[in-house]
């Protein structure tokens, strides 16, 4: 039997018992092919055994062996019928699943490539046994002995039950494995079910934490405090970016390793090195960024040694939002790689959402509370100045009058400012001149009176001052002195220096009045006299201001009823060319007064302006002008144009061109013959209204005149885009042009601008023959003052466009000094002296 005829079946069956019981012992295949090697050839006296596995090529690989010389030849046996290898024995046991032997390996010519290997390794007989699982070959088991014919059928049987054993410890071992695959799986399992649970109490308790938060800070420890105890990270950490730094702020740090995170600076840009780990990528992509493996990550070399010193094997880094900028992120770093399951990372996500959302909370609150503040603090202050507003005063007045109504002897003053030109800064240069200068003068006001007393801003340019417990006349005096010395530099706005005073009205309790109300209505009329009076002054309260207020209210509310009683008229002054000949008129305002006479229109223009009674006053003139023009031509008399001067609220009437359309509709009226005046500083104010209206008259045919040209500060690009016929010469210029050098450079400046504009340049004032003989020496186009005609009635214009020489002037006439040009909107100067 085995080694030939001197082995018998004993020996064999012992070394099947071997077998058996290192099948027992093993607790792998690998140890098991071993042993089974060792045993077949220690116990059995069988020359060579070999485990022959098939690879992916089709080739059998020996991965367990043993030989009684220990020599283990490298031979190529292949599992595929096609190759010269696949037809040895254990490439026909492996196909076929049954043994395949040979008992004289040296003379079968079936395994003749392997003929020298046999010789060599002393082979005389061999068998290949198949490991069959679940009815397929998974491998082949060689048995080769040293003396031919060594293989009997018993023999055979007895190494196909070693193989059958072998394979059912096989079985075993993959049951074993199976089994310790389900039991990992199944603690896997309940670690991420634990993993999770934890997740969702962090998470919960993060919630709470957000609920709870007072602050900030207090949110950022509890997040990261909750996140570390319940995910079991190494750190948890909040970092949020700062304005003009390229660097993360840490604001708050939890876990192990808190100290290491706290030490290391994040950085957000993309080229530096720092800012190419999971914090800098995270926040410049708003998306989350997992490592489950720092050290098999080459993205984030940067870090690998300080991941093995602290220990960190993972990481995910979460942006935190404001408004959809990401302005933060949310760190978790592990100790174990893989820990960023889609699971946890899902949870992780929704905890940065609730952070974020707390921000935002935290944002909206802070927004709500400085709003409140802001509305507590607009209730009781002016928003332009920041100084006390007309409710905080009339509060404080109170009190004083109460301090002072219970301490006989006791006074108070109330000290009314107001602004001198100040309209004309704001028609001039705009509102935010206007703003600046209150500003401007709200502070030095402050800062020329004392910290006790009050200074209180009650609308538009009109401040108070609230002196409380008086100690005599000359106090007040000297406060009102300090007010005026604050004016007395130039206020710098949008670039042009400027010099404005104010006017000052002083009325003191109880001498002037025994209520805050009426207190503060004689300070105001103590104002106006100052205004009245020169302005840049101080003015105490009497009983004689108090009569001129009171003339002043009745002259107000006669003037609401004047267009219904039909006291208003208009008087036409001529415009003439250099020909002397009549080529238009300037419609200006009258009132005939029942009791009073004519009054001059500077005593009720400004009046009327500020009442909003210019709005029906100015649509009066428009049409009356119209009508009269229509008038002149049924008598046969030329066409000539009529000017009618705009008011600065007409001009931002939205209703203006509506009516305009309607009064040429309805007095037949051709828009040639109309013409609008406005002045300079009204187009300069809101350029872009002004240069749009005006375009739209003019598309109706309408002409245009800039009236006062040259006191409005317009460029030239903004004369040139205006859609205008003709630019008139402020009076102020032809006044001085006999006298002065730089009026006449400004009106010869004029001049050649408006011809170089295909303009029609008008100067309007001209008094002496003087003036006339120099604006014709510079070729102005028109003319109109004194000189040539003063306003006369309709019927007077009649007579001088139908007389024998029909449109030419007569010779100058003696006129009153009230009669000077007067128009529904007098000139800044005008207005200044009156407001």
């Amino acid at each position: 039997m085995f080694m030939g005829e001197a082995m018998n079946h004993e020996l064999m069956f012992a070394a099947l018992n071997a077998t058996n019981e290192a099948i027992l012992r093993s607790t792998s295949s690998s140890e098991l092919y071993q042993r089974v090697c060792d045993t077949a050839v220690h116990g059995g006296h069988i020359r060579i055994t070999a485990v022959l596995i098939p690879n992916d090529a089709g080739s059998l690989d020996v991965v367990a062996a043993t030989s009684e010389t220990g020599f283990i030849p490298q031979i190529s046996i292949s599992v595929d019928e096609a190759s010269v290898h696949g037809h040895g024995l254990a490439g026909r046991a492996y196909r076929s699943g049954r043994p395949a032997l040979s008992n004289d390996v040296v003379q079968d010519d079936t395994l003749k490539p392997w003929r020298e290997h046999s010789i060599a390794c002393g082979v005389g007989s061999t068998v290949a046994v198949p490991i069959i699982q679940r009815a397929r070959s998974i491998g082949v088991f060689l048995f080769c002995f040293a003396a031919p014919d060594s293989i009997t059928s018993e023999i055979s049987a007895l190494l196909e039950r070693v193989v059958e054993n072998v394979a059912f410890a096989l079985e075993r071992f993959e049951g074993v494995e199976r089994q310790n695959r389900a039991e990992l799986a199944q603690r896997e399992a309940e670690n991420k079910e634990a993993a999770l649970h934890r997740m969702y109490i962090a998470l919960c308790k993060t919630n709470e934490a957000m609920m709870r938060a007072g602050s900030r800070e207090e949110l950022y420890d509890l997040v990261c405090e909750a996140a570390v105890l319940g995910g079991h990270f190494t750190s948890t950490t909040i970092a949020l970016t700062q304005p003009d730094d390229h660097f993360l702020k840490i604001v708050s740090t939890k876990g192990q390793n808190a100290d290491r995170v706290r030490s290391t600076a994040f950085s957000v840009l993309a080229g530096h090195p720092q800012g190419k780990g999971l914090t800098g990528t995270s926040l410049r992509s708003k998306l989350p960024c997992i490592k489950n493996d720092f050290l098999r990550d080459a993205g984030t070399s940067h870090w690998h040694e300080l991941a093995e010193k602290g220990g960190t094997r993972a990481g995910a880094s979460f942006p935190l939002f404001r408004d959809g900028d990401a302005i933060g992120v949310l760190l978790f770093l592990a100790s174990k790689e893989g820990i960023f399951t889609c699971e946890i990372v899902e949870l992780l996500a929704r905890l940065a959402e609730n952070v974020s959302f707390a921000l935002h909370n935290f944002d909206r609150a802070d927004a709500n509370k400085i709003a409140e503040e802001r509305i507590r603090f607009l209730a009781t202050h002016d928003a332009l100045t920041s100084i006390p507003n007309r409710s905080m005063f009339n509060t404080m007045i109170s009190e004083a009058h109460q301090r002072a109504s219970r301490a006989p002897g006791r006074r108070f003053a109330v000290l009314f400012v107001d602004l001198d030109r100040f309209k004309m800064v704001n028609d001039s240069l705009g509102h935010t001149a206007g703003d600046q200068l209150l500003i401007e003068a709200s502070k030095r006001m402050r800062a020329n009176i004392r910290a006790e007393d009050v200074l209180a801003r009650l609308g538009g340019d009109e401040f108070v001052v609230l002196v409380d417990q008086l100690a005599g006349k000359d106090q007040v005096t000297a406060i009102a002195q300090h007010l005026l010395e604050a004016f007395e530099s130039p206020f710098l706005l949008c670039r042009h220096e400027c010099r404005i005073s104010c006017s000052i009205g002083i009325a003191i309790f109880p001498d002037d009045a025994s209520d805050p109300e009426e207190l503060v209505k004689q300070a105001d009329t103590a104002m106006y006299a100052a205004k009245a009076g020169g302005k840049n002054a101080y003015r105490f309260f009497s009983i004689e201001l108090q009569s001129q207020s009171l003339k002043h209210l009745v002259l107000e509310a006669d003037l609401r009823r004047a267009i219904e009683r039909d006291e208003l008229f208009l008087h036409y002054q001529p415009k003439v060319n250099s020909a002397r000949r009549i080529v238009g008129v300037e419609a200006l305002l009258r009132w005939q007064h029942p009791q009073k006479g004519i009054i001059a229109p500077a005593a009720f223009i400004p009046m009327a302006e500020e009442s909003g009674l210019i709005i029906p006053i100015g649509r009066w003139v428009l049409e009356t002008a119209c009508r009269q023009s229509i008038v002149w031509q049924s008598l046969g008399l030329p066409a000539i144009p009529v000017a009618v001067n705009l008011s600065p609220k007409q001009f931002t009437d939205h209703e203006l061109l509506e009516f305009l359309d309607r009064v040429l509709r309805e007095t037949g009226l051709a828009p040639e013959l109309l013409q609008l005046e406005v002045t300079e500083s009204m187009v300069m104010q809101d350029v872009t209204h002004a240069t749009g209206l005006m375009q739209a008259i003019n598309r109706r045919g309408v002409r245009l005149a800039i009236d006062d040209f040259g006191t409005g500060y317009s460029s030239l690009s903004l004369v040139k885009s205006f859609p205008i016929d003709t630019i008139k010469i402020d009076r102020c210029f032809v006044g001085g042009i006999g006298e002065s050098a730089q009026d006449r450079a400004i009106s010869a400046a004029i001049i050649t601008l408006g011809q170089a504009l295909g303009l029609t340049v008008v100067a309007e004032g001209v008094e002496t023959a003087e003036q006339d003989a120099i604006l014709k020496d510079f070729n102005c186009h028109e003319f109109q003052g004194f000189l040539f005609g003063r306003p006369v009635s309709a019927d007077e214009i009649s007579r001088l466009l139908g007389g024998s020489d029909s449109q030419r002037v007569p010779s100058p006439s003696l006129v009153w000094a009230d009669e000077r040009e007067e128009r529904v909107t007098p000139a800044l100067p005008a207005f200044d002296d009156i407001t």
